[in-house]
């Protein structure tokens, strides 16, 4: 059990790892181009690492559901997966906010908050979904 968990949580990372470097580059490409609070900057970072992570981790790491062709269906399962990092996009903002204004550069603000939205997101997923990809059988 604790091997399948820290499987488990080894892809988690990489899938995390791909998302956040989506999420960080787009984060100073929002701060480069716009007049954006930090704060709001990161939200919307935020979202695009969000649907990165999404995209992989549908195909490598939870159970997807069967081939799904409705839009709505793959809209609510991905409603689904994003419920449980709402909290995660908070806390990101929360913290860039606060980061900045006690002295921090928008980057390490928004690298601090990175790290706490992946451990929170990590363990609400795991509630919600469950078995990962290095838990699969052919039984299953």
């Amino acid at each position: 059990m604790i091997d399948q968990l820290r499987c488990g949580f080894l892809a988690y990372l990489v899938i995390s790892v791909v998302a956040l470097a989506v999420d960080m580059m787009s984060f100073m490409a929002i701060l480069s181009m716009t007049s954006l609070r930090p704060g709001a900057a990161a939200c919307a970072a935020w979202f695009i690492g969000l649907f990165t992570h999404y995209l992989i981790a549908q195909r490598t790491l939870y159970r997807a559901p069967p081939a799904i062709t409705a839009w709505w269906v793959r809209l609510w399962h991905f409603v689904l997966y994003a419920a449980p990092s709402l909290g995660g996009m908070a806390l990101t903002v929360m913290v860039v906010e606060f980061g900045i204004m006690a002295g921090l550069s928008p980057l390490i603000a928004k690298s601090l908050a990175a790290i706490l939205s992946f451990l929170l997101a990590f363990v609400l997923r795991q509630v919600m979904f469950g078995h990962s990809a290095s838990m699969r059988t052919d039984a299953d």
